[in-house]
C-alpha cells in the first residue's frame, strides 16, 4: 500500500495492530530514502505501508508510474 505522506505509514500501521494484524516490522527509515511498515492480516497475509518523498499520485490518489 503506498501512501502520500510519511504520517500515513504510522497512521495505517496503527490502525491495522488495533484491529488485530499482527506487527512484522514496525514503521521506519528506508535505506532508498523512503518509510515503511509491514504486518500481516488476521488471515495472515502480509501488506507492506510505504512512502517516498519522490512519488507523485494523481486526482484520484493513485501512484503516479
Amino acid at each position: 500500500m503506498f501512501v502520500p505522506h510519511k504520517e500515513a505509514v504510522d497512521e495505517v500501521f496503527k490502525k491495522a495492530i488495533n484491529n488485530g494484524a499482527k506487527d512484522l516490522i514496525k514503521p521506519h527509515e528506508t535505506f532508498w530514502g523512503g518509510y515503511g511498515a509491514y504486518f500481516a492480516d488476521p488471515d495472515g497475509y502480509a501488506w507492506e505501508i510505504a512512502w517516498a518523498p519522490f512519488w507523485e499520485f494523481d486526482e484520484q490518489g493513485s501512484l503516479k508510474v
